[in-house]
C-alpha cells in the first residue's frame, strides 16, 4: 500500500516573513468568513417573500439558488489559481464588499433575470473569498497555530451562515424587501476596519509569478504527491456527501418514519450546530496529534454515532446525532489543511478544490440519495451513509503521518 511516513510538511512561513501582528489580521480574516457566509446564505431566507412580490414560481426560486451555488463552487478553482500567482491581502476586501454590494441589491431586483444575474455576480465574490481567506490565514500565524486558527475561521463562518435567516427575514418582513440596501453600510464599515487591520500588508514575498509558472509547479510537485492528493479529495467528497444529505434529508425522512417536521428540524439544528462548533476541537487535536489520525479516528467515530443514533429513541437519538456531527463536521479546517500542505507552491488551487468544486460535485449525487428513499425507504436512505464514512477513513493511509511541531 502507498504510503508516506514520517513527512514534515512545508510551513509556508516562518518568523521573519509573519507579520507582527498575526493575530490580530487572523481574526480579521476568521471575521470576514463571517461577513462573506452571511451574505452567502442571505438570498434562500428571501425567497418566500421574492416568490409572493414577483410571482416566482418554486422551480425559478430553485434556479436562482442553482446559479450562486453554482458561480461560487465552480469558480473556486480558479480563482484559487489565480491568486497563487499573485496573493494579497486587499483582495480579500475587495471579495466582500463586491458581494455585500450584490446580496444588497436583492431586494432591488424586479424580476426573475434580474435575480438571476445578481446571483450569478454575489456567487463569484463568495468564489474568490474561500480560497483566498483559505490561504491567507495560514500566512499570518505560525505553523503551530495553523490548526487553531483555521478552526477558528470555519467556525465564524458557520456562525455567520447560520445567523443570516434570523436577521433579513425580521428586516425584510418589517421594512420591506428593498431595505436589503442597508446591508452594506455596515459591510462597508466592516471592510474598511478589515483594510486597515494589517490584511492590506499580506503578500507572498515571492512576489508575482505567471501562471505558467504556477502551472509548471504544480505539474512538478503534483506528480509527487497525486495518491494523497487524490485521496484527500475522495475523503472530502464522501464526508461531505453524509454530511449534505442528513442536511437535506433529515427532516423529511423523519417525517416520513412517522415524526413530526418539527422534530426532524430540530435534529437537523443539533447535528448541525455541535458540528460547527466542533470544529475548534477538531483544529486543537490535528495541531496535537496531525490530520491522518484526527480524520480517521473522527470518520470511525461518526460511523459509529450515525449507527447508534439510528437505532436509539428519546434522550438518546439528540446524544448520538449530536455526536455524530461533531465528529463527521469537525475535520472540515483539517482538510482543507492538509491539502494546502501537500501542494504548497499552489494552497490557492488546492483550497478551490476542496472547498468548492469536490463540494459542488457532492450535488449531482443528492438526488441519488433521495431516489434511493423513494424507491427502497427512508431507513435504506439512511443507512446508505454508513459505509461511506469507514471507506473515507480507510483512505486516510495514504495521507502523510506529519510529526506536529512543538
Amino acid at each position: 500500500m502507498y504510503r508516506i511516513m514520517n513527512i514534515q510538511p512545508s510551513t509556508t512561513n516562518n518568523p521573519q516573513q509573519l507579520p507582527q501582528n498575526g493575530n490580530p489580521v487572523a481574526l480579521a480574516i476568521a471575521f470576514g468568513h463571517f461577513v462573506n457566509d452571511f451574505f452567502a446564505n442571505m438570498l434562500a431566507p428571501l425567497l418566500p417573500l421574492l416568490s409572493i412580490k414577483y410571482g416566482l414560481s418554486n422551480a425559478a426560486l430553485g434556479w436562482i439558488i442553482a446559479i450562486f451555488s453554482l458561480s461560487a463552487d465552480f469558480t473556486q478553482p480558479f480563482f484559487g489559481m489565480a491568486i497563487d500567482n499573485n496573493r494579497r491581502g486587499s483582495y480579500l476586501v475587495w471579495a466582500i464588499l463586491w458581494l455585500g454590494l450584490i446580496m444588497s441589491l436583492i431586494g432591488r431586483a424586479h424580476s426573475f433575470w434580474a435575480l438571476a444575474v445578481l446571483a450569478f455576480l454575489g456567487g463569484i465574490g463568495s468564489g474568490l473569498f474561500h480560497p483566498l481567506g483559505a490561504t491567507l490565514i495560514t500566512r499570518v500565524v505560525p505553523y503551530q497555530k495553523h490548526g487553531f486558527w483555521m478552526s477558528m475561521h470555519f467556525v465564524l463562518g458557520n456562525l455567520g451562515y447560520a445567523l443570516a435567516p434570523l436577521l433579513v427575514i425580521p428586516l425584510a418582513t418589517k421594512f420591506g424587501l428593498e431595505a436589503s440596501l442597508w446591508l452594506f453600510i455596515p459591510t462597508l464599515i466592516f471592510s474598511l476596519l478589515l483594510y486597515f487591520s494589517g490584511l492590506k500588508d499580506v503578500q507572498d514575498q515571492g512576489g508575482v509569478r505567471s501562471p505558467l509558472a504556477s502551472l509548471h509547479l504544480l505539474k512538478d510537485h503534483l506528480h509527487l504527491v497525486w495518491v494523497p492528493v487524490l485521496a484527500i479529495n475522495c475523503i472530502v467528497f464522501l464526508r461531505t456527501w453524509v454530511a449534505a444529505g442528513l442536511n437535506t434529508f433529515l427532516p423529511t425522512l423523519m417525517v416520513q418514519l412517522g415524526h413530526s417536521a418539527i422534530y426532524g428540524g430540530q435534529l437537523l439544528s443539533v447535528f448541525l450546530a455541535v458540528g460547527a462548533l466542533a470544529g475548534f476541537l477538531g483544529g486543537y487535536l490535528m495541531d496535537k496529534i496531525g490530520a491522518r489520525k484526527l480524520l480517521s479516528g473522527s470518520l470511525l467515530l461518526g460511523t459509529l454515532f450515525l449507527w447508534l443514533f439510528y437505532r436509539s429513541a428519546g434522550v438518546w437519538s439528540w446524544l448520538t446525532i449530536a455526536l455524530a456531527g461533531a465528529a463527521i463536521n469537525c475535520s472540515l479546517p483539517v482538510t482543507v489543511l492538509e491539502i494546502q500542505r501537500l501542494l504548497p507552491a499552489n494552497a490557492g488551487l488546492a483550497s478551490g478544490l476542496i472547498s468548492g468544486l469536490v463540494s459542488a460535485c457532492v450535488s449531482f449525487f443528492l438526488p441519488l440519495t433521495g431516489a434511493i428513499a423513494d424507491i427502497w425507504g427512508p431507513n435504506t436512505a439512511l443507512y446508505l451513509f454508513l459505509p461511506l464514512l469507514p471507506v473515507a477513513a480507510v483512505l486516510t493511509r495514504f495521507l502523510p503521518e506529519h510529526k506536529p511541531l512543538q
